[in-house]
């Protein structure tokens, strides 16, 4: 039969007739209670009369004789050798010939009569497309074909009927349990007749498969090293358990970032994890290779996060400094594809189109991972208040992509999951109440719900769940604001996630003065953020992160809190000058736009804009008569506008270029805006006239300052602050307090910055009206992120919990 495929496809005339026997043979032996284990063309003669031969039971006998471990030689992978072992019936052995074992023995697992199902699979499609089902360089690249890959369907004849179709795909189920029982059935299905629906193609897409345990397990079982691990960072696997699991340490200073930004990735074929790491104040990516003792940076990736795999594994996509980058695993290339606002989330496509969202409240947009126009995929739905679209996974048919759907109002536990076409663009909703989905080859959806990874049956042809949520991890480190997991799942069925919850992080609220002396401003502790301290100092306005997200008002001297908006997501709250009123930005009408209200009569409240675009409040005018604010704009990354409190209302820019421009602060005698940029590629702070146009002024020292810069979901939040008097400008850098000091007056002067104290883990900061001491938000004993938990294989075990 092989010299016959190697003239090219046979016809259904031709092939069906000759599987028929195949099949029938095969039944006959397992009647017998024999199983083949090495079914593959060359094992099979046809006559002259069209009789058909199974021959070479070679590993059936060998049950009885044992035999010894075959040369791997240099011939074509088809008739590469056997791989047996004298010690068949053992788990942990590989045996069969590597294009055409079933993945149970591709990863040493005893085996039944469903392996020469499979083989009985991959030989029909072997002989309708003249093409091997599952290909590879050398038999290790074969293996890993079979148990990551699906068949291209697409190769099988126009006219291939439905029930063959189906029969192949049923036979070429990774998972044994989904596979055909019994090649009775097979014969039976191709007794049928072939011109019955020989008209009708059918839809071309992949089975369901399970996952897999990936290259590198293959290659260490192929390599003897089953069972052992490496000395750092390695892996050792039960002998009775197809999952290997191990912990990846990070180095010593280094944790795992826990901004607003995705910080896992796991390649396709399972021979990389990639991270975002903080390590001395600085956030960078980092790549471990599995088969390596230690993670390795990625030189140029400051301040990155959302890292995500091309197809092939061989580049490396994300977002850094409001940019879509992708680099070169191989040579080091960096590329920008393009300025975004802000992101959450990316996937790359197999036909190179790049999902990703562009901002916090945005659809999903696309863009080819050679750059090129974004275009939109998604629109938000305002009749339903979606608020975002965000943390997009590509299915295994390369045309649909899920997705969350966040509600105005509603936190990301009650979000739901959608699913898009690339061709059509049409959407559907899969999963209510969750985010952060990803597609496991076990024909799951793995998502995250309140510091849990559930999974739940998925058919990915009909895009329909099939049974109910399981949880599979609990104690997954989350973040509810912003809908995302320390999760990875990846297409050739492995796990990897960060242990712990970050949701919970309790904050103090301290005055520290100038020396570092720290006393406590009050016994509360909270999720205190977004601070704004009155003008008088007696009271601060807070978002309580948690999941009110209300806006909340502190009596510092009578320790009282007291709140101020009730439900939908408050935050980014500021002072008026007088005292009495305040402005923030809420989603309650399903767009991020600014409010006003009175601390007396909160019930009270005034709308300032209407706009699409997310509007972040920053502050005041010393006058009270604008409020300026933060605007994302997808060609203009983030600008600074203002609107007046009073009259039309209208919005007008301050600062709109083609780069970030953001965490803006007047100064106190109103004649200065001091803001950060990355213009430079560096992220430093300029002052320029208010409100007019005027030169701008670097005042930083132009190395390039460790500002986060996103302001939803950042931290320090809106670091810029004027000291009251306009003699200083404060900012973070880093873990430090600098002061910049500035000489007032109509034409503006300023020293070198300086340094006043150093705090870990620092969240906000308020200078006092007297400028003495400061009012900190510090976080109370983070957690360190310092661990990644992998487990190669991992999702065959969704469904029961992996501890």
């Amino acid at each position: 039969l092989s010299t016959r495929i190697a003239r090219g496809p046979m016809s259904l005339d031709e092939a069906l007739p000759i599987a028929k026997q195949i099949a029938e043979a095969l039944e006959a032996a397992h009647e017998q209670g024999i199983i083949h284990r090495d079914l593959k063309p060359a094992n099979i003669k046809v006559r002259v009369d069209g009789a058909v031969k199974v021959l070479d039971f070679g590993l059936a006998k060998a049950l009885d004789q044992g035999s010894g471990i075959g040369d791997q030689g240099s011939g074509g992978l088809a008739d590469s050798p056997t791989i047996t072992s004298p010690a068949m019936t053992m788990r942990g052995v590989i045996l069969g010939t590597a294009a055409y074992m079933a993945p149970e023995q591709a990863k040493g697992k005893a085996v039944d009569k469903r392996a020469d199902i499979w083989a009985f699979g991959v030989v029909l499609f072997e002989m309708l497309t003249g093409k091997k089902a599952f290909d590879g360089e050398d038999v290790t690249d074969t293996i890993v074909s079979v148990m990551t890959k699906a068949p291209d369907w697409a190769l099988l004849p126009a006219a291939t009927p439905q029930h063959v179709r189906a029969l192949l795909r049923r036979c070429l189920e990774k998972d044994p349990r989904r596979r055909l029982r019994d090649i009775g059935d097979a014969r039976l299905e191709l007794e049928a007749p072939a011109t019955s629906d020989a008209a009708a193609p059918g839809p071309v897409h992949r089975p369901r498969s399970s996952l897999v345990i990936a290259a590198v397990a293959v290659i260490v079982a192929l390599t003897g090293f089953a069972g052992g691990y490496f000395a750092r960072g390695g892996f050792s696997r039960a002998p009775d358990r197809t999952v290997s699991r191990f912990v990846i340490d990070l180095p010593q200073g280094m944790s795992l970032n826990r901004g607003s930004l995705a910080a896992l990735a796991l390649s396709p074929d399972d021979r990389a994890l990639a991270f975002v790491g903080n390590s001395d104040g600085a956030q960078r990516l980092y790549v471990k290779w599995l088969n390596e003792p230690e993670p390795k940076e990625i030189p140029g990736t400051d301040g990155a996060g959302d890292p995500f795999f091309s197809p092939d594994g061989r580049w490396l996509g994300f977002f850094a400094n409001r940019q879509l980058k992708k680099v070169s695993l191989t040579d080091g290339t960096m590329v920008t594809l393009a300025a975004v606002p802000d992101s959450t989330g990316a996937a790359w496509a197999p036909n190179g189109t790049i999902v990703f969202a562009p901002g916090y409240s945005t659809g999903l947009a696309r863009i080819s991972a050679n750059g090129g126009a974004i275009q939109t995929l998604t629109t938000r739905n305002a009749a339903t208040r979606e608020a975002s679209h965000a943390w997009p996974d590509v299915l295994p048919d390369g045309d649909h992509v899920l997705y969350t759907i966040e509600y105005a109002g509603k936190p990301f536990d009650e979000a739901d999951i959608g699913v898009v076409s690339l061709a059509s663009g049409a959407t559907k909703v899969v999963v209510k109440g969750g985010s952060f989905a990803r597609y496991s080859p076990s024909g799951h959806l793995v998502y995250v719900q309140a510091g849990r990874l559930l999974a739940v049956p998925f058919d990915p042809v009909r895009l329909e769940v099939t049974g109910d949520a399981t949880t599979v991890v609990t104690g997954v480190s989350s973040e509810v604001g912003r809908g995302r997991g320390h999760v990875a799942v990846s297409r050739a069925g492995s796990l990897a996630f960060a242990p712990g919850d970050v949701n919970g992080s309790e904050r103090d609220l301290l005055w520290v003065a100038r020396d570092g002396a720290v006393t406590p401003a009050t016994k509360l502790r909270q999720g205190f953020s977004d601070m704004s301290l009155s003008a008088d100092g007696a009271r601060a306005l807070f978002q309580i992160v948690g999941s009110d997200d209300d806006i909340w008002m502190l009596d510092l001297a009578r320790d009282v809190p007291t709140r101020l908006t009730f439900g939908t997501e408050n935050a980014f709250p500021a002072f008026a000058p007088d005292g009495r009123r305040f402005a923030w930005s809420s989603d309650r009408d399903g767009r991020f736009n600014l409010y006003l209200s009175s601390v007396d009569n909160p019930q009270i409240v005034e709308r300032l804009t209407t706009s699409d675009p997310d509007q972040l409040a920053a502050g005041f005018s010393p006058d009270g008569k604008f409020l300026i604010y933060v605007q994302p704009d997808p060609s203009t990354q983030d600008d600074i506008w203002m609107v007046p409190i009073e009259g039309t209302r209208q919005p007008q820019p301050l600062v709109k270029t083609a780069f970030f421009e953001g965490v803006p602060a007047v100064s106190p005698d109103g004649r200065w805006l001091a803001y950060a940029s990355n213009e430079t590629g560096r992220t430093e702070i300029y002052v320029q006239p208010f409100p007019g146009q005027g030169p701008k002024r670097q005042i930083t020292e132009g190395r390039g300052i460790q500002l986060p810069i996103a302001l939803r979901g950042s931290t320090p939040d809106r670091p810029l602050r004027w000291s009251r008097d306009g003699r200083e400008l404060f900012y973070w850098d880093g873990d430090r307090l600098m002061s910049v000091p500035i000489t007032p007056g109509t034409s503006f002067g300023s020293a070198p910055p300086r340094r006043i104290f150093e705090m870990e883990n620092a969240i906000a900061m308020e200078p006092s009206p007297d400028g003495r001491r400061f009012l900190v938000v510090r976080e109370v004993a983070p957690m360190r992120l310092g661990k990644i938990i992998v487990a190669l294989g991992g999702a065959l075990e969704i469904g029961r919990p992996i501890k």
